[in-house]
């Protein structure tokens, strides 16, 4: 079965096509550039958009409120990626809402220029990979809820934070912070469940956690437990 975390695109830099683009043209970044700080939301849902959100540094976490009034994590997107952008195109209000996980830039496009820049060559195809990958990779995680135990799921995305956002400087501990409440939501179980999975992990000697900080110490082992 093919993991999430095995999924290579033709687009290795998120969307940095757009930034790309943004050169090309000689488009001032200075003034479009915006600073939220941890908690603070770019967009909400129900709103209508007014841009997309390229995020130049930071990470941010698309949350989705439930019926009980809490907010749950529907996905992740970091450097390079852009956010907002399915609902511009398709002309309806955002799904989600975008909360800054930690200190973040990013460069807002107005509506105007974005379509602009999708109309020139090349960009229109970049985009629609990205959508296309965008639509498998929630697909797959659908299917990885339905047919694969919490321990390989927790595996599968602890290899996806390495691929995606790296790890620090002591080639161990992964360059996200994540409370296990958000892990938790991301994952789609109670914190309990990922509390005992990640002791279980911890007792092998696969990871270690340093309060939010989590070490792969063994990431053969964790890949073998994906397959």
């Amino acid at each position: 079965m093919i993991g999430i975390s095995s999924l290579k695109s033709d687009y290795e830099g998120g969307a940095s096509f757009i930034l790309e683009a943004l050169k090309k043209r000689n488009e001032s970044l200075i003034d479009s550039i915006q600073s939220y700080k941890k908690g603070m939301y770019l967009y909400n849902e129900d709103a209508y958009p007014k841009g997309v959100f390229y995020i130049l540094e930071g990470n941010v976490k698309l949350v989705r409120s439930a019926d009980t009034g809490k907010e749950r994590i529907v996905r992740l997107a970091g450097r390079n990626d852009i956010i907002g952008y399915r609902a511009l195109l398709i002309g309806s209000s955002y799904k989600t809402s975008a909360r800054a996980l930690e200190k973040t830039e990013i460069v807002f496009l107005s509506s105007k220029l974005f379509h602009e820049l999708i109309c020139c060559p090349g960009i229109n195809d970049q985009l629609i990979k990205l959508l296309a990958n965008d639509m498998e990779l929630s697909e797959l995680k659908w299917i990885n809820m339905s047919t694969r135990s919490l321990k390989s799921r927790i595996a599968e995305l602890l290899i996806s934070f390495k691929n995606k956002y790296g790890l620090l400087e002591d080639g161990k501990t992964l360059n996200i912070v994540l409370d296990r409440e958000e892990f938790a939501e991301i994952v789609g179980v109670s914190v309990e469940a990922i509390i005992r999975r990640f002791n279980e992990l911890k007792n092998e000697g696969i990871i270690e956690t340093y309060g939010r900080n989590i070490q792969l110490l063994n990431i053969p082992a964790l890949k073998l437990i994906v397959k």
